[in-house]
């Protein structure tokens, strides 16, 4: 049950428990158009009507103040007295006035667009607010409430502020549309309006809005994505999108098409439209129908105005609707003093270009904060000066790196465009590997907060993009990953390969391309730029178990070491040291008949050792060949996870750097989804033979994000 805004927050468990429907009065706003109105006619019914609206809600709020006093504020205790007399009185007192609350509101508000249409007509209010401007209606507030929005960055609070007012305004235009130069600024602003995330493009669940980032979709793939999130399919939406196409036959409107389900108003925000598979269809098949229903109100970004605005007002139902142009370009969209204070903590020392030369858009400013090359000169847009001056300040191998990234179609996890570059550059994987390595390092982050890349300046792509033809070798390399059971495929194959496909003429004849990485060592140098010295454990010859006879596994202990953490259990010292009692001393006998009787494990308990435990399984290292077995905690059947120890570090280092990196505390509320998608590729890719086979335990493990 969705809280009215004018409910104190303190009284939230108490509405709920009660349990009846109240509209969203927002008196204030009622107060404002009668500001506005004065002393014209139209308003003294419209007083004397909101003056009894105030005093219902008044009295029912009174009500639940008094409920939740006599419990405390404790909503619990309330929830337990759901169907006591304490609180069934309270409902059924209200029952009545409740019931006529929304039709009487609805009837209030119903005068007072009539009262507002009025303005606008006699042109003493315009149609169309300047939600910048100071001189706004009196019905919206000079700074409205972001809710749990952080502060808008780069100088960007007075744009988010003139569309959180457009949202607000409720006799303001349904369609708003956000403009302005490559690189301005307009999807990231969208995402922040929308709660939405590179993770997650839906925003927060509900069934009256709508967020999805239309770059490579096609119609139907957006239409179906509308229809989860409002919740015209009949599902609830829980997390991202599903992968797969609608058949064409389904329309967006019509009998059979999923608005024709829609019963109530509804906010859509589209990004990227213009980046989508076909901006053409996607224009005439989608955005105009949505522009077209009176139930919808629209937010959607695109660079150029003139060519949206015949979609949006070339037909005789959209000829008179009015439209509002939110263009980031303009310097009021942007403080200048917080742009250049934000900029001045982004720039690199050895940047050739000022805040003012990329004032005001962020997503130029964040690349030429980081350019390190020499500035091609001032006859050039800034744009190309910037492109070419980071372009410069990189080695070959890392521009190369940048080519592939700018083929993709969403921001994508440092492995996954690791393994797509060395794909496509299978000759050198390490050059290739050294080369994203180093362009990360040079590029913004596309959200902060998230290990994810992308090419965002329309000027840096067209610099570093490859041929088209690059999209048919990133389809071969996606459709050669390796494949379980156990694991979707990879998030960003999942959900743009048969874009790639598409752009590459088709999947026909594609053939995949053999897996290509680049090759990887685990040593002591590597794993203590992690750990440091202190945090590995390195046994001498003398402490590692005469039983493990395995000669490359006895010099890894030796010169290389173990973490001093397990996966999931910390402190393996003391008396916990691995390899260094065998099971049938470090365990009590009763435990180790039962291990014995485990099918798959060495029969010889003397020579097993025990490497790491998780919540539910085990892992034991054979110390006569070296193989690390899985064991559940039933201690029923054992599976070979790892070939050799080494293998089990790498996952242990992975999976401690991505905490330590990204998730810890004050992370991203997503860090942990977006770190494992990645993490679970490149262990997948590093050891198969761990995801694969007869229910292996890491791939489950790997995807309870609580690991991270």
């Amino acid at each position: 049950m969705d809280l009215p805004r004018d409910l104190p927050r303190d009284l939230s468990g108490a509405f709920r428990v009660v349990g009846l429907p109240w509209p969203d009065a927002r008196l204030d706003h009622f107060d404002g158009v009668l500001a506005e109105l004065g002393d014209r006619p139209e308003a003294r019914w419209l007083r004397d009507h909101v003056r009894v609206l105030r005093k219902a809600q008044r009295v029912f709020f009174e009500h639940l103040r008094d409920l939740a006093d006599e419990h405390d504020g404790d909503g619990m205790r309330l929830i337990r007295h759901k169907d006591r007399p304490c609180v069934s009185e309270v409902r059924e007192k209200w029952a009545r006035t409740a019931a006529q609350m929304a039709d009487y509101h609805e009837a209030v508000s119903a005068r007072t667009r009539q009262a507002v249409g009025g303005l606008h007509a006699s042109s003493e209010l315009s149609a169309v607010p300047d939600y910048l401007a100071g001189s706004r209606p009196a019905w919206l507030e000079r700074r409205p409430e972001r809710g749990i929005r952080d502060e808008p960055t780069a100088g960007r609070a007075p744009a988010a502020e003139a569309l959180l007012r457009w949202r607000e305004d409720p006799y303001g235009p349904r369609i708003c549309v956000v403009t302005g130069s490559p690189a301005s600024g307009k999807t990231r602003l969208l995402a922040w309006f929308s709660h939405s995330t590179v993770w997650h493009w839906s925003g927060y669940a509900s069934s009256a809005e709508a967020a999805v980032w239309l770059r490579g979709m096609d119609v139907e793939e957006a239409v179906r994505e509308l229809a989860r999130q409002l919740r015209l399919d009949g599902e609830e939406p829980a997390g991202p999108p599903p992968h797969g196409s609608a058949g064409p036959e389904r329309a967006l409107t019509g009998p059979a098409g999923p608005l024709a389900a829609l019963d109530r108003p509804v906010l859509v925000t589209l990004a990227d439209p213009h980046r989508s598979a076909d901006p053409e269809r996607t224009l005439a098949e989608l955005i105009r129908p949505l522009a077209a229903d009176p139930r919808v109100r629209l937010l959607v970004e695109f660079p150029d105005p003139t060519a949206l605005l015949p979609y949006l007002t070339g037909s005789a139902e959209l000829s008179d609707v009015p439209v509002f142009a939110l263009d980031l370009d303009d310097p009021r969209c942007t403080d200048r003093d917080a742009f250049t204070a934000w900029y001045a903590a982004e720039r690199a020392g050895h940047s050739p270009f000022t805040a003012d030369e990329v004032y005001p858009s962020p997503a130029l400013a964040a690349i030429a904060a980081r350019a390190r090359g020499a500035d091609p000169g001032p006859g050039l847009p800034i744009a190309e000066r910037v492109a070419g001056a980071w372009l410069d300040g990189l080695s070959s191998a890392a521009r190369a790196a940048v080519g592939t990234l700018a083929l993709a179609f969403a921001p994508i996890g440092p492995y996954t465009w690791r393994l797509l570059h060395c794909g496509r550059h299978r000759d050198d994987p390490e050059t290739a590997a050294r080369g994203v390595a180093e362009a990360a390092g040079h590029l913004p982050l596309a959200e902060p907060g998230l290990p994810a890349y992308a090419v965002d300046l329309p000027a840096l792509a067209e610099a570093a993009a490859p041929p088209p033809e690059a999209h048919r070798e990133l389809a071969a390399v996606m459709r050669g990953w390796p494949v379980s059971a156990e694991l979707s495929p990879p998030e960003y194959a999942r959900l743009h390969l048969a874009g790639h496909e598409r752009l590459a003429g088709g999947p026909e004849g594609l053939a995949p391309l053999p897996l290509c990485r680049p090759p990887v060592k685990v040593t002591r140098e590597l794993l203590e730029s992690l750990y440091g010295a202190g945090g590995l454990i390195r046994l001498t010859p003398e402490e590692i178990h005469p039983a493990i006879t395995h000669g490359p596994t006895r010099r890894f202990l030796a010169e290389v070491g173990l973490p001093a953490n397990g996966v999931h259990e910390d402190d393996w010292t003391g008396d916990s040291l691995r390899c260094v009692k065998p099971m049938t001393e470090s365990w009590p006998e009763e435990d180790a008949q039962e291990l014995r009787a485990c099918a798959g494990l060495p029969d010889d308990l003397g020579a097993v050792f025990m490497l790491d435990s998780l919540p539910s399984w085990y892992l034991f290292l054979d110390g006569r060949t070296g193989l690390v077995h899985e064991v559940p905690e039933g201690l029923e059947t054992a599976r070979v996870a790892h070939r050799d120890v080494e293998s089990y570090v790498y996952f242990a280092y992975v999976i401690h750097r991505e905490r330590a990196l990204w998730c810890g505390k004050d992370a991203h509320p997503d860090a942990a989804y977006w770190c494992a998608e990645d993490l679970v590729l490149e262990l997948h890719t590093y050891e198969p033979q761990a995801m694969a086979g007869d229910e292996p335990l890491w791939p489950p493990t790997l995807l309870d994000y609580t690991l991270l």
